[in-house]
């Protein structure tokens, strides 16, 4: 006798069939395929959808975080509006020479100076950055070696007030930009 492979196959998976017929075996292989099928068409519904729902959570955390970054810059440049104005407060040659006497160092004029160094990413005026830079290696130098160090006053009021005519046009346009999201 000859067996077909399907008649073979109800004895190794369901015992005591071994008498079904082949066409109601091949019925039950078919329904339970389309079961498959239905299953794999529900699953495939259900990961489309939660497709969608992630590439709208990636857009909604992509929007956050451009207005993250902008509310920093706007805080960044507020921030460096204020230094600007202390700065722009300063007298040079009294702060040239008060960097050597402990008991009159010019905290908040240094303090906003480096404020300023920090924040030369957003000053558009390149001829700043150097001055900046110098002033700010200056303090360093100052804070490390205390009363050892004689910096240049000419040199440095100079540079402050090369800073001081300068900054304004940094603080014109954090101005215009903070004031163009405020309306």
């Amino acid at each position: 006798m000859i067996h077909k492979p399907l008649s073979i196959l109800p004895a190794f998976l369901i015992p005591g069939c071994e008498s079904a017929s082949p066409t109601l075996i091949e019925l039950a292989l078919v329904l339970a395929t389309f079961g498959l099928v239905l299953a794999t068409w529900k699953l495939a519904q259900h990961t489309r959808a939660l497709s969608k729902l992630t590439d709208r959570l990636v857009t909604i955390e992509s929007k956050r975080d451009e207005r993250d970054a902008k509310e920093k810059r706007l805080n960044d440049l507020a921030k460096g509006i204020s230094a600007a104005e202390i700065l722009q407060r300063t007298n040079p040659d009294i702060f040239a020479e008060q960097l050597e006497i402990p008991s009159k160092f010019p905290t908040e004029e240094i303090n906003a100076i480096e404020v300023l160094q920090s924040l030369k990413r957003y000053i558009g005026d390149s001829e700043s950055h150097p001055n900046l830079d110098y002033l700010c290696n200056v303090f360093d130098s100052v804070r490390r070696e205390k009363s050892a160090i004689r910096p240049d006053k000419a040199d440095i009021a100079k540079r402050v007030r090369t800073l001081q005519d300068r900054i304004q046009w940094f603080v014109d346009e954090a101005r215009r930009e903070i004031s163009s999201v405020q309306r």
